[in-house]
């Protein structure tokens, strides 16, 4: 039954669909997954349901009512260091997710903690995917080959984001290289210095189980966005540190949702719940700013030139002439210096246009514009007017004087 639901969730996504979100919910683990994977297959997914798919993303709750000491891992839960720092705990998480439980507790050194919990549920994930990788063995009689090769490619996603998210340590070392590369870039941008990281607590945290400071007043993004909690310049600066970490450092957190920022009274905020970083590579970083710098200065038979330059397979010269012929057709007709234009659209389709005459890209390109998406959304969701196009030609010509 299972795998014919999970089947049945890559059909509708693979026909540029929509799904239920009680569709999502109900394959939990691997709903999520399957939405991280097709909401990065720009290649393949229509934009408008990409935006739709993510709002899901944005918006996914979970509900897991297990008690604290049932979750920890081991036979003798009373020994766990947790047990003897612990001056009080709650009993049930106050956020599930799908991969661990965050309860709130009070250290016997007068500190409030968060403290995130690998769920139990993952003997029976590994029982789940060996059973979806069976049912890729007869993935040849599915009506088409495209939908075969995507099952085969989300069952592995699910895999390996598996083994990746079941270990904490994973979302420690993640955490502590994107402080690094912040405190780095800080003299250069003072508004990073809104970004945040929670106080860690090493020594009671390991594979399992992660212990950071709790984040007083503060609530996910998508709960503040929806009750106007944030002013303008809140936005701006949530909007202007996910450039920099984009388009500068080149490093940023995949699939950093709304519910996986936190934002306290005071206006700083805190990413979390990312156990992988996006790192883009170095030549690609490069081209990616001069394709956007030329696309947005109106330059563009350059700016189609760099999306060649960013591509991995080379061409015939035939092809790659009929690609900028239909590329500045699209541009003459459909770009506008207006700054009412939808520019993260605009890219998206010129890639598509790429892609349709058969040029590849690498992994991270898709994950730039997946965050360059989930910027975008932030502005959606806000009751500011926020122009997209004016910050994000003002930043990169800024960044290339």
């Amino acid at each position: 039954m299972f795998s014919l639901k999970f089947l049945r969730l890559i059909q509708i996504l693979d026909s540029n669909r929509v799904p239920s979100i009680s569709h999502i919910q109900e394959l939990d683990y691997f709903g999520t997954k399957a939405l991280e994977y097709y909401t990065s297959r720009i290649d393949i997914v229509k934009t408008p349901i990409i935006y739709r798919l993510l709002k899901i993303y944005n918006e996914r709750t979970f509900k897991d009512d297990m008690h604290f000491l049932d979750i920890l891992q081991g036979n003798n839960k009373e020994k766990h260091p947790l047990i003897f720092n612990l001056e009080y705990f709650d009993s049930t998480p106050f956020e599930t997710l799908e991969t661990f439980n965050i309860y709130r507790g009070n250290l016997k050194i007068f500190e409030d903690v968060a403290i995130k919990i690998s769920r139990k549920n993952s003997k029976n994930l590994k029982k789940q995917i060996h059973s979806l990788e069976k049912l890729t063995t007869f993935s040849h009689f599915l009506p088409n080959g495209h939908m075969s090769e995507n099952l085969k490619d989300v069952v592995k996603y699910c895999k390996n984001s598996m083994e990746l998210e079941y270990d904490l340590n994973n979302h420690h070392c993640a955490m502590n290289y994107l402080k690094k590369m912040n405190e780095a870039y800080l003299p250069k941008y003072p508004v990073l210095k809104f970004l945040k990281f929670s106080k860690e607590f090493n020594y009671l945290s390991e594979k399992n189980v992660y212990v950071s400071k709790f984040i007083d007043n503060g609530r996910p993004l998508n709960i503040a966005l929806a009750k106007e909690k944030l002013t303008m310049e809140n936005i701006s600066n949530l909007i202007y540190i996910r450039l920099i970490h984009l388009l500068d450092i080149g490093i940023f957190p995949k699939n950093n949702s709304n519910r996986d920022i936190i934002v306290d009274d005071d206006g700083y905020f805190y990413f979390r719940n990312f156990y992988s970083l996006c790192k883009l590579h170095k030549k690609n970083k490069k081209i990616l700013n001069q394709f956007i710098k030329t696309l947005l200065n109106e330059d563009f038979s350059l700016a189609l030139n760099y999306i060649l330059l960013l591509s991995i397979n080379s061409k015939q010269i035939h092809e790659d002439i009929a690609f900028k012929e239909e590329g500045l057709k699209y541009l003459e007709e459909n770009f506008s210096s207006n700054k009412n234009i939808n520019i993260i659209k605009i890219i998206l389709n010129l890639f598509k246009i790429a892609d349709a005459h058969k040029f590849k890209f690498s992994s991270d390109i898709f994950d730039f514009f997946k965050e360059l998406i989930f910027i975008k959304l932030i502005i959606l969701n806000c009751r500011y007017k926020i122009e997209l196009f004016t910050i994000l030609k003002d930043f990169i010509n800024n960044l290339n004087s």
